[in-house]
């Protein structure tokens, strides 16, 4: 009988550090799964498995028993990926012990009593058996999602279903075409939003536009309040509420919404009238357009996106500015080579024969705060994008950081337009635009508990060479590229009813309409 038990014992599988290894980086991307590639979960998981093996080596071979070896590799792993995550919530929830040694001396004691506290386990080998069980059920829920996805993700949204979108523009003549830019500056407020809630006066910035002809929309709203969503409605000039008939289906993968900003109807307009299409490496992969005819790439190939993310939510967070030039896409100083990247681009592209089209998104003003007002290094916040309830830093800090973001692009927004006006052939259609507002009192997932003056505010200018048209003063994104196709194409579309919809970020394809439900100022979501 002993011998038995003992044949049994050796029998067990130790499988459950290998299945933590593991289960939070296909964690990280079952959950940012619109945003990253599948592939990107190759490297890390080779990396964690064959640390954890050689932990297990280690501790085995020292102790001559591998199952309780696996169990403080085990312990490390859970430690380790758990580190980062504990360390938001604590900022969330208790600031006071949002502290890298406090949390650290924390995880060591919990080490310490897990090393001492595992040699007191009886019947070690049925241990090792339910770790492995548990550990493996963790990690099916995330291959479960991750496999739904390239289910879906091999599907193409049925665009022509919703016959409003189906227009038959006409053909014009190439040869007297301007080209078009479309440049976004993500987060950038209303003029009197930004001088309400973040005392930023951006009167010389409007003033400059108007003196380069730009018309400026002074009471412009967004349509969505996520950049996805926008800038898929404006760019096929359509309200894209008919998503919400496959919310269930769809529900948080944004694969859709990439493929109506990458592949627009603008897009294939223009490319039908000789238009060649210009794109940027823009730190967002939705707003990519990679198979652009002309695309300018930043890729400065140190981690991926997912890397990145693992960094920032594991251990290694302990090590914040020390590291954070591995940090991809949006630590600070890739974040700001990124930015400046695509302005010189825009500078490049003028001087180019040809027809363009040239679509660019910029990452600023919104987070994270990297620039000076006069392009100095700088940081407010943590460098990792999040916005609105999910920014990482005080209330100060997004206000000093944004004001500061928003008075240096404006800046290089200026002098990118001139040099534009000063180096094309043909004087360019310009819209410059703002995707959403600012997300200092958003909250992501409520409208109630949201100011959405701020989120919805938008700067919305138009240089129109050629027209006299007036622009309406409350126009919305919707409306923006039916003007210039009924301007320069003779299309012929009627202008939409300007709405607004809000969305939470977990479900962003169930729309709230909010058209008349926008304060008229933000003064008590700032007293609170």
């Amino acid at each position: 009988m002993k011998q038995n038990r003992i044949s049994k014992t050796k029998l067990t599988w130790i499988l459950h550090p290998f299945f933590l290894a593991v289960y939070p980086i296909f964690f990280l991307l079952a959950n940012n799964i619109s945003e990253l590639q599948v592939s990107q979960v190759i490297r890390p998981s080779i990396i964690s498995l064959a640390i954890t093996l050689a932990l297990l080596a280690l501790f085995g071979s020292s102790t001559r028993n591998f199952k309780q070896a696996a169990i403080l590799v085990s312990l490390i792993v859970i430690l380790y990926f758990s580190y980062g995550h504990i360390f938001r919530l604590l900022q969330v929830y208790a600031p006071l012990f949002s502290n890298h040694l406090f949390l650290g001396l924390l995880w060591l004691v919990i080490l310490l009593i897990g090393t001492k506290y595992k040699w007191k386990i009886r019947n070690i080998a049925a241990f090792t058996s339910t770790m492995n069980w548990i550990s493996g059920s963790l990690l099916i829920l995330p291959i479960i999602t991750i496999g739904t996805y390239i289910v879906q993700s091999g599907r193409v949204i049925d665009t022509e279903s919703n016959t409003s979108l189906v227009i038959n523009l006409p053909q014009s003549s190439p040869q007297t075409n301007p080209d078009i830019y479309y440049i976004i500056l993500d987060g950038y407020g209303r003029s009197d939003v930004l001088e309400e809630i973040y005392g930023y006066n951006n009167s010389e910035f409007i003033e400059s536009l108007k003196k380069r002809g730009f018309s400026v929309a002074q009471k412009s709203n967004s349509n969505y309040i996520q950049t996805a969503l926008s800038l898929a409605s404006s760019l096929n000039f359509e309200y894209i509420n008919y998503l919400q008939d496959d919310a269930t289906e769809y529900y948080r993968n944004r694969e859709p919404l990439a493929e109506l900003v990458q592949h627009s109807k603008v897009r294939d307009f223009l490319k039908s009238q000789g238009y060649q299409t210009v794109s940027f490496t823009t730190g967002y992969g939705i707003t990519t357009i990679k198979d652009a005819d002309i695309f300018y790439t930043y890729d400065p190939n140190i981690v991926s996106d997912l890397e990145s993310m693992i960094l920032i939510t594991s251990a290694t967070r302990m090590l914040e500015n020390r590291i954070q030039n591995l940090f991809r896409p949006f630590n600070c100083q890739i974040q700001r080579d990124g930015i400046l990247n695509i302005f010189e681009g825009l500078k490049n592209i003028s001087s180019r024969p040809g027809q363009q089209f040239v679509f660019a998104h910029i990452l600023a003003p919104h987070p994270p705060f990297i620039f000076g007002e006069n392009g100095e290094d700088n940081q407010f916040g943590e460098c990792n994008g999040l916005d609105g309830s999910s920014f990482e830093g005080t209330r100060q800090d997004y206000q000093v950081g944004y004001a500061n973001q928003a008075s240096f692009i404006s800046k290089q927004i200026i002098e990118t337009i001139d040099y534009i006006l000063l180096h094309s052939e043909i004087n360019p259609i310009i819209i410059l635009q703002g995707d959403h507002g600012p997300g200092l009192l958003l909250d992501n997932n409520k409208a109630e508990t949201s100011c959405l003056r701020e989120r919805t505010s938008i700067l919305n200018a138009y240089h129109l060479p050629g027209n006299t048209f007036a622009i309406p003063d409350s126009i919305t994104p919707v409306n923006s590229f039916r003007i210039i196709l009924n301007l320069y194409f003779d299309a012929k579309l009627p202008l939409l009813e300007d709405k607004i919809y809000f969305s939470a970020w977990d479900s962003p394809y169930i729309f709230q309409d909010v058209t008349h439900s926008l304060e008229s100022s933000c003064q008590n979501f700032l007293n609170d």
